[in-house]
């Protein structure tokens, strides 16, 4: 699943991810680590601000070291 391999990457370089989810998404994102932060009002509707942080010893702290963008799935996430 491309949501698993994201993570994955995520976690190997030591960087957390975040995303805005659609309500139809927000329990998929949960299985997988992530923590509502937040929400977007937008004229289609409520989106939902997620982050998750970094799991395993690698944590880059530099903002040039977080400055990384990745889509995963249909949604596009920052990952830092």
């Amino acid at each position: 699943m491309l949501l698993q391999w994201g993570c994955d990457e995520a976690d190997r370089h030591g960087r957390d991810a975040f995303l805005i989810a659609s309500p139809a998404g927000i329990h998929l994102y949960v299985k997988f680590g992530f923590k509502v932060v937040g929400e977007v009002q937008t004229i289609s509707g409520i989106f939902t601000s997620m982050f998750r942080e970094a799991q395993g010893d690698m944590k880059f702290h530099s903002l040039r070291e977080q400055s990384v963008v990745a889509t995963i799935g249909h949604q596009r996430a920052l990952v830092s």
